[in-house]
């Protein structure tokens, strides 16, 4: 009888996490693709998501699995998601205006997998080569400008994402100011603010999915209070969704997409962003790497990892999947 009581004490130890880390998994996939497959690529919202969750499965297993650090868990990575956002905005950029919707999103898909394969490719030779130990060699003021610079875009996208304006001009700028527009981010400011200020008094994992959920409940409240429907929050475009034939693709991302229509020029002509990302997805793996080093009190194999992380991201560039990193 002890013995059952350690079985299933040890099976709820590790369900809880696991559960509470699904969720926050599944939330961070939905924003981030939210944010890269923005402005003429929304349409394609739910393919995005599809191939962010893919991001999660394919190379959180490989990281889980295969890495030293125990546990691991590991998603889209947010450092490089707003690189990859303004990648997909850049290549749609560059197509003619008269291409096709199917054009525009296979373009940017192809863009988000050969980056990520390239990625992949760079973090492999990088520990074969056994640079990773060169961390140490980074100065604070160059990190202070990484860190500066990933929050800016993650700021900026958010801004993107709840108003629907791209802010690539000062008219969209003050239109943010709009009432329209203002009923769309303040509340995304809102939550932002709250969830800053519990983090700094609550340290539970419960506090990222508990936050969110009673914001989805209180914001689908006050619409139902002001007589708005979801169908009508959806034709304002207040909503993600909504989904049609393409919520299929949820469960086959790659499905359907034919690579022969791809606009490879329009790809070609952003190289310095693949190699944005590229740089970005290194310094964030190392000092990912070095954290979790510090808090599990280990010293992890920076090299072993770095090729750990290259194996798993090559293996989501072929399922269609961005960068992912613990």
């Amino acid at each position: 009888m002890p013995e059952n009581n350690k079985n299933t004490n040890a099976l709820t130890a590790a369900l809880v996490p696991g559960i509470l880390s699904g969720v926050i998994v599944v939330i961070m996939s939905v924003s981030l693709a939210a944010l890269v497959f923005s402005g003429r690529l929304a349409g394609h919202i739910a393919d995005g998501i599809a191939l962010a969750i893919n991001t999660a499965i394919i190379a959180g297993l490989g990281i889980a699995f295969f890495s030293s650090c125990k546990p691991v868990i590991s998603i889209v990575d947010e450092d490089t998601a707003p690189v990859f956002a303004l990648l997909a905005s850049f290549v749609v950029a560059a197509l003619p205006v008269t291409a096709t919707g199917d054009q525009l999103f296979i373009t940017a898909v192809a863009a988000i997998v050969f980056t990520t394969m390239i990625g992949g490719i760079g973090l492999f030779l990088l520990g074969v080569f056994r640079f990773g130990n060169f961390i140490q060699f980074l100065p604070h003021s160059v990190m202070g400008g990484y860190f500066a610079a990933v929050g800016w875009l993650l700021v900026i996208g958010g801004l993107k994402v709840s108003s629907g304006l791209t802010l690539s001009s000062w008219d969209a700028v003050q239109a943010l100011v709009d009432e329209e527009r203002l009923v769309r981010w303040l509340p995304a400011i809102a939550i932002s603010l709250i969830l800053f200020g519990l983090r700094k008094r609550v340290s539970s994992t419960v506090l990222m999915p508990a936050t969110v959920f009673a914001a989805l409940v209180v914001w689908h409240a006050v619409q139902a209070y002001l007589g708005v429907s979801p169908t009508d929050a959806m034709r304002d475009n207040l909503l993600i969704g909504p989904f049609g034939d393409e919520s299929a693709r949820l469960l086959k991302p790659m499905a359907g997409i034919d690579f022969d229509i791809v606009n490879w020029g329009a790809l070609f002509s952003n190289v310095g962003t693949v190699a944005s990302v590229f740089l970005i997805a290194v310094m964030s793996m190392m000092l990912s790497i070095s954290g979790l080093g510090f808090l599990t009190r280990t010293e992890p194999d920076m090299n072993s990892e770095l090729k750990v992380a290259g194996l798993a991201n090559m293996a989501s560039g072929f399922g269609g999947g961005m960068i992912g990193l613990p």
